[in-house]
């Protein structure tokens, strides 16, 4: 019988498993020009970019981020009336 058809998850190598390519979160303030402690109560308040946590360090996918972006647009139009 082959080693993969008995192999577990916990004996898969870390080579094996998906990359999602993710930037920290304190990357993510300076892509935006503002500071990390901006988007640090942005996320507190469920206002900030779907974050994911790897032990105590957060990671934003950038198709979160773009999705983020696209959605505050959207509301600060409809905040405006759609007026820039």
């Amino acid at each position: 019988m082959p080693a993969s058809a008995t192999a577990t998850p916990h004996d898969r190598r870390s080579s094996d498993l998906p990359v999602v390519p993710a930037m920290p979160f304190a990357k993510v303030a300076e892509l935006l020009n503002i500071p990390l402690s901006t988007l640090k109560k942005l996320r507190a308040r469920g206002h900030g970019p779907p974050c994911i946590k790897i032990g105590r360090r957060l990671f934003v996918r950038p198709a979160d981020l773009d999705a983020w972006i696209k959605q505050m647009t959207t509301n600060d139009k409809r905040a405006t009336n759609g007026k820039a």
